[in-house]
């Protein structure tokens, strides 16, 4: 049995893209940050720490905890949402906690919420998650999506803008390997790399404008190799040719492009080719050929290039601190940013809420050591 050391954090940490090509090696460590909490598991324990408003620590409580603080036993995976978490235990049923005001949690009530976690109602195995502020969605064994929450701009994709407390099956999908969400959009990608969305890309030029109630296809998607949510209107893909797109709502140049708006996966500026790729609030980052750049609001020292001065760009940037790194995952939440190299976890940007976890409430401007995983 592996366990964790933590370097720099009690003493002293989004949601992750989904990679078509990925290895399976979480059962060592998996780590998930989407808004402003984090959440590690280690073998089968889930410990969260950051933001605790909604208790999407899973702690019983709405305190904040400045280090990771077990909240789930017997887990096989683990996902934020940007006021919730969700684990998926040893038996494949899903469990949620935190925020509940829209029923995003599954449970057929829409409670406040819930410091503790409470199983899902939905009698299907599940293999992945995404979960946005208000809804949520999952993909079962057997390649079926479900969604339950919020339904605004129809992002459930149930051909209503009902919102629902329980899991609903959307229908018209093939066998689906993967899901992401934003605020108001819903993709999911098929096991031939062909992205399918449903509800809008973005809130302007008026709420839900361009929005779909069913899924469809994206035809410049098809063949996709990495598709990424974004924790507020961004949506981020790597195409059939490697190229990176993003769409949505381009704040602070969170889409890499000059424009306010994609409506379709544009590509990102400075940046021909990556292999993964990840979107937050406003900022985006990607990984190729052992380079990683990110791009969008750095006020916060989210890019990772440790110049305060720049507090935005628009184009891709390379974060050399980490040049030469292999990465195997890329995190990006609200405003904090993590990726996993091997065994070592590196963090930067937004730490308002504790995200970094070093008992202080300053931002970090350059790339950080916070955890290592020890045989």
């Amino acid at each position: 049995m592996s366990r964790v050391l933590l370097v720099m954090l009690l003493g002293g940490c989004g949601r992750l893209a989904f990679d078509l090509g990925a290895a399976e090696d979480e059962d060592l460590l998996e780590l998930s940050i989407r808004g402003h909490h984090a959440c590690i598991r280690e073998g089968g324990t889930i410990s969260c720490w950051g933001k605790n408003h909604t208790g999407q620590l899973g702690r019983g409580t709405t305190s904040p905890f400045e280090g990771p603080a077990n909240a789930f036993e017997g887990a096989q995976r683990v996902f934020t949402g940007e006021n919730s978490t969700f684990s998926v235990d040893i038996d494949g049923r899903l469990w949620g906690w935190g925020d509940n005001r829209l029923g995003q949690l599954g449970l057929g009530t829409t409670t406040n919420a819930e410091s503790e976690p409470r199983m899902v109602m939905l009698d299907r195995d599940v293999v992945e998650v995404g979960a946005g502020e208000l809804h949520t969605c999952a993909v079962t064994e057997d390649g079926e999506v479900y969604c339950w929450g919020d339904n605004t701009c129809g992002k459930l994709g149930d051909g209503t803008n009902t919102s629902r407390p329980y899991p609903q099956r959307v229908a018209g999908l093939p066998r689906i390997v993967g899901v992401e969400v934003n605020d108001l959009l819903t993709c999911a990608i098929d096991t031939t790399g062909q992205v399918w969305c449903f509800g809008a890309p973005s809130n302007a030029p008026a709420p839900c404008s361009g929005g779909e109630l069913v899924p469809v296809a994206i035809p410049e998607l098809a063949g996709a190799r990495a598709l990424g949510g974004g924790c507020h209107l961004s949506m981020c893909a790597i195409d059939s040719g490697g190229t990176p797109r993003c769409w949505g709502e381009n704040v602070a140049g969170v889409l890499g492009s000059l424009n306010s708006t994609e409506a379709r996966p544009a590509p990102v500026r400075g940046l021909a080719r990556a292999e993964k790729i990840a979107t937050g609030f406003i900022s985006s980052c990607a990984a190729g050929d052992d380079r990683f750049y990110c791009w969008g609001a750095n006020g916060m020292g989210q890019l990772g290039i440790d110049m305060p001065a720049i507090t935005q760009s628009n184009d891709a940037v390379e974060v050399t601190a980490l040049a030469g790194m292999e990465i195997d995952d890329i995190e990006v939440g609200c405003t904090t940013t993590c990726i996993r190299s091997g065994a070592d976890v590196y963090c930067w940007g937004g730490n308002e809420d504790g995200e970094l976890a070093d008992g202080t409430q300053l931002p970090e401007f350059a790339p950080r050591l916070v955890l290592t995983l020890m045989p």
